[in-house]
């Protein structure tokens, strides 16, 4: 999870039996602590939080499980107080990202997820509506950027989830634009 924030989507997934294992990144310490401590995560599911190794800025998907994740195997939550934007890749145990994340990096997390190898098997990310509109335009559309093309080439499905567009008032704080879920499956070479 790209962003854990204040816990709501980390604990959602943990709920869920199919989610075996959750490793998130969060780069707000406080808003982490306070998950931690009031939003049950810590109580609940174990949450096991480390910082960041700086190695980790060069470590591909394999490096991971080989200089850091054995460590922790028991956690079934795992959180990296850091900026997942300083790591490589992420670690070759993750499968599936997701993520609420800021909408001024946007671009930045979707295109380092997108270049992840092996690549991953989804990518669900809540972000501005207009992102969306843009990176999944097709040819010809005036939203068709550089992002539209990279995300047609290394994917084998690109589309919204659920309704489509997500008003201000859906969050807390509510942001001055609406929000889309995207869903990427890149190709599994």
């Amino acid at each position: 999870e790209i962003g854990v924030g204040a816990g709501a989507l980390t604990h959602a997934l943990l709920s869920r039996p199919s989610c075996q294992r959750l490793i998130g990144f969060e780069v707000d310490s406080d808003i982490l602590c306070s998950a931690l401590r009031h939003g049950g995560l810590l109580a609940r599911f174990g949450t096991v939080t480390r910082a960041l190794p700086e190695e980790a800025a060069s470590w591909s998907r394999t490096d991971w499980t080989h200089n850091l994740l054995r460590e922790n195997d028991a956690a079934r939550c795992l959180v990296f107080k850091a900026d997942f934007l300083t790591c490589r890749s992420l670690p070759g145990d993750c499968q599936v990202a997701v993520g609420n994340v800021p909408y001024r990096i946007s671009a930045s997390i979707t295109t380092k997820l997108l270049l992840q190898v092996p690549p991953l098997q989804r990518i669900i990310l809540t972000v501005q509506a207009e992102f969306a509109w843009k990176l999944l335009a097709s040819p010809g559309s005036p939203k068709f950027s550089r992002l539209s093309v990279l995300a047609a080439v290394l994917c084998t499905h690109r589309n919204l989830v659920g309704p489509g567009m997500l008003p201000p008032e859906a969050f807390s704080p509510a942001p001055r634009v609406d929000s889309a879920v995207i869903r990427l499956i890149p190709h599994q070479q």
